[in-house]
C-alpha cells in the first residue's frame, strides 16, 4: 500500500503531464515509484529529492 506522500507525488506527476521517464532519468528514481497507481513507496530521501526538482515544500503534503 502507498503511502500519502507517494500518492501525492505520483497524482501531481501525473496532473501536470510532466514525463514520468525524463524525472526518472534525471533523478535516478525508478519509473515505477513516482508512476500513478504505484504500490511502491518512495524512501526519504527520493521524497525530498522530487520535492525539490518539482518545487513542492515537503511539509505542504504531509499536512494536507
Amino acid at each position: 500500500m502507498q503511502n500519502k506522500a507517494t500518492r501525492y507525488i505520483a497524482d501531481y506527476i501525473a496532473k501536470n503531464d510532466l514525463s514520468v521517464d525524463k524525472i526518472s532519468a534525471d533523478l535516478q528514481i525508478s519509473p515505477s515509484k513516482i508512476s500513478p497507481g504505484t504500490e511502491e513507496c518512495l524512501e526519504a530521501d527520493d521524497f525530498l529529492r522530487l520535492c525539490c526538482y518539482l518545487h513542492i515544500r515537503p511539509e505542504s503534503i504531509l499536512i494536507n
